[in-house]
Protein backbone atom coordinates (compact mmCIF):
# COMPACT_ATOMS: atom_id res chain seq x y z
CA UNK A 1 0.00 0.00 0.00
CA UNK A 2 1.06 3.59 -0.99
CA UNK A 3 -0.15 6.78 0.26
CA UNK A 4 0.63 10.24 -1.09
CA UNK A 5 -0.59 13.40 0.72
CA UNK A 6 -0.08 16.72 -1.09
CA UNK A 7 -2.05 19.53 0.38
CA UNK A 8 -5.31 18.66 0.70
CA UNK A 9 -5.41 15.63 -1.54
CA UNK A 10 -4.96 12.40 -0.57
CA UNK A 11 -3.52 9.20 -3.34
CA UNK A 12 -4.07 5.77 -2.28
CA UNK A 13 -2.95 2.74 -4.11
CA UNK A 14 -2.81 -1.07 -2.86
CA UNK A 15 -1.17 -3.37 -4.96
CA UNK A 16 -0.64 -7.22 -4.72
CA UNK A 17 1.11 -10.07 -7.13
CA UNK A 18 1.71 -12.99 -7.37
CA UNK A 19 5.03 -14.77 -8.98
CA UNK A 20 4.95 -18.43 -10.10
CA UNK A 21 2.69 -21.09 -10.03
CA UNK A 22 0.37 -22.32 -12.76
CA UNK A 23 -2.93 -22.19 -13.46
CA UNK A 24 -5.59 -24.88 -15.75
CA UNK A 25 -7.85 -23.32 -17.49
CA UNK A 26 -10.43 -25.81 -17.75
CA UNK A 27 -13.33 -23.15 -18.55
CA UNK A 28 -11.09 -22.39 -21.70
CA UNK A 29 -10.47 -26.13 -22.00
CA UNK A 30 -14.16 -26.89 -22.11
CA UNK A 31 -14.89 -24.98 -24.92
CA UNK A 32 -12.30 -26.16 -27.17
CA UNK A 33 -14.35 -29.48 -28.72
CA UNK A 34 -15.90 -30.02 -25.18
CA UNK A 35 -19.37 -30.81 -26.52
CA UNK A 36 -18.06 -32.45 -30.15
CA UNK A 37 -20.69 -35.12 -31.28
CA UNK A 38 -22.17 -35.59 -28.19
CA UNK A 39 -24.03 -32.52 -27.01
CA UNK A 40 -24.37 -29.91 -30.44
CA UNK A 41 -25.11 -26.79 -30.00
CA UNK A 42 -22.94 -25.62 -26.93
CA UNK A 43 -20.66 -22.89 -27.35
CA UNK A 44 -17.15 -23.17 -28.72
CA UNK A 45 -14.56 -21.03 -28.76
CA UNK A 46 -14.14 -18.51 -31.31
CA UNK A 47 -10.47 -20.64 -31.13
CA UNK A 48 -11.74 -23.32 -33.27
CA UNK A 49 -11.48 -21.04 -36.27
CA UNK A 50 -7.55 -21.84 -35.99
CA UNK A 51 -8.15 -25.47 -35.87
CA UNK A 52 -6.42 -28.41 -38.16
CA UNK A 53 -8.27 -28.29 -41.36
CA UNK A 54 -6.25 -30.30 -44.13
CA UNK A 55 -2.51 -30.47 -44.71
CA UNK A 56 -3.03 -27.35 -46.49
CA UNK A 57 -4.90 -25.50 -43.84
CA UNK A 58 -3.01 -26.48 -40.69
CA UNK A 59 -4.31 -24.27 -38.79
CA UNK A 60 -2.69 -22.57 -35.44
CA UNK A 61 -0.14 -25.58 -34.52
CA UNK A 62 -2.48 -26.08 -31.20
CA UNK A 63 -5.59 -26.65 -31.76
CA UNK A 64 -6.69 -29.83 -33.51
CA UNK A 65 -9.33 -31.06 -35.57
CA UNK A 66 -13.15 -30.58 -35.02
CA UNK A 67 -14.63 -34.31 -35.71
CA UNK A 68 -18.58 -35.35 -34.66
CA UNK A 69 -17.10 -38.70 -33.05
CA UNK A 70 -15.92 -38.29 -29.31
CA UNK A 71 -12.52 -40.70 -30.16
CA UNK A 72 -10.93 -38.09 -30.80
CA UNK A 73 -10.10 -36.50 -27.23
CA UNK A 74 -9.15 -32.57 -28.71
CA UNK A 75 -10.15 -31.33 -25.45
CA UNK A 76 -8.46 -33.90 -22.95
CA UNK A 77 -6.65 -32.99 -20.35
CA UNK A 78 -3.88 -30.81 -21.71
CA UNK A 79 -0.48 -28.93 -20.90
CA UNK A 80 -2.00 -26.28 -23.72
CA UNK A 81 -4.59 -25.20 -21.36
CA UNK A 82 -1.72 -24.55 -18.64
CA UNK A 83 -0.76 -21.26 -18.17
CA UNK A 84 1.92 -19.41 -16.22
CA UNK A 85 -0.16 -18.28 -12.86
CA UNK A 86 2.53 -15.08 -12.23
CA UNK A 87 0.42 -12.12 -12.59
CA UNK A 88 -0.39 -8.65 -10.80
CA UNK A 89 -3.50 -6.67 -9.60
CA UNK A 90 -3.80 -2.99 -8.69
CA UNK A 91 -6.90 -3.98 -6.29
CA UNK A 92 -7.63 -0.43 -4.65
CA UNK A 93 -6.92 3.26 -5.84
CA UNK A 94 -8.58 5.91 -3.50
CA UNK A 95 -8.33 9.79 -4.54
CA UNK A 96 -9.79 12.06 -1.79
CA UNK A 97 -9.61 15.73 -0.64
CA UNK A 98 -9.83 16.77 2.91
CA UNK A 99 -11.94 20.34 3.00
CA UNK A 100 -10.02 23.33 4.29
CA UNK A 101 -10.51 24.20 8.57
CA UNK A 102 -11.82 27.73 6.98
CA UNK A 103 -14.57 26.36 5.67
CA UNK A 104 -15.34 23.46 8.01
CA UNK A 105 -15.54 26.33 10.78
CA UNK A 106 -18.27 28.25 8.66
CA UNK A 107 -20.64 25.12 7.92
CA UNK A 108 -19.86 24.14 12.05
CA UNK A 109 -18.09 20.54 10.69
CA UNK A 110 -15.22 18.84 12.32
CA UNK A 111 -13.98 17.30 9.58
CA UNK A 112 -15.35 16.41 5.23
CA UNK A 113 -13.21 14.61 2.91
CA UNK A 114 -14.91 13.76 -1.09
CA UNK A 115 -13.67 10.55 -2.18
CA UNK A 116 -13.49 8.51 -5.51
CA UNK A 117 -12.46 4.83 -5.14
CA UNK A 118 -11.78 2.06 -7.94
CA UNK A 119 -11.57 -1.20 -6.46
CA UNK A 120 -9.67 -3.54 -8.61
CA UNK A 121 -9.26 -1.52 -11.80
CA UNK A 122 -6.14 -3.21 -13.34
CA UNK A 123 -4.94 -6.72 -13.98
CA UNK A 124 -1.25 -7.61 -15.71
CA UNK A 125 -1.39 -11.11 -16.50
CA UNK A 126 -0.32 -13.16 -19.39
CA UNK A 127 -3.66 -14.80 -20.59
CA UNK A 128 -6.42 -12.32 -21.79
CA UNK A 129 -9.90 -13.40 -20.36
CA UNK A 130 -8.58 -15.38 -17.07
CA UNK A 131 -8.81 -14.65 -13.53
CA UNK A 132 -5.66 -15.60 -11.69
CA UNK A 133 -7.63 -16.26 -8.70
CA UNK A 134 -10.48 -17.81 -9.81
CA UNK A 135 -9.04 -21.04 -8.97
CA UNK A 136 -7.96 -21.30 -5.68
CA UNK A 137 -6.37 -25.04 -6.50
CA UNK A 138 -4.75 -24.26 -9.59
CA UNK A 139 -8.13 -25.01 -11.44
CA UNK A 140 -10.48 -22.87 -12.33
CA UNK A 141 -13.97 -23.54 -11.63
CA UNK A 142 -16.76 -21.59 -13.58
CA UNK A 143 -15.73 -18.18 -11.26
CA UNK A 144 -16.60 -14.84 -12.35
CA UNK A 145 -13.43 -12.82 -12.62
CA UNK A 146 -13.00 -9.95 -9.92
CA UNK A 147 -15.40 -7.34 -9.90
CA UNK A 148 -14.82 -3.67 -10.89
CA UNK A 149 -16.75 -1.53 -8.76
CA UNK A 150 -16.44 2.38 -8.71
CA UNK A 151 -17.29 4.54 -5.57
CA UNK A 152 -18.15 8.44 -4.57
CA UNK A 153 -18.61 8.97 -1.03
CA UNK A 154 -18.38 11.70 1.63
CA UNK A 155 -17.07 11.50 5.07
CA UNK A 156 -18.13 14.35 7.89
CA UNK A 157 -17.29 14.22 10.75
CA UNK A 158 -19.22 16.70 13.24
Amino acid sequence: TSTINFRNFDFTVFTFFSIGGKLYDADYAGIMHGNTGTNPGYVWSTDVLNRWQSPSKRGDGRTPRLTTTTDDQGNVTSSRFLYDASYARIRNVTVGYNFSKNLLNRINFSSARFYVDFQNPFTFFGRTGLDPEAGLAGITDNTSSAYKTISVGVNLGF
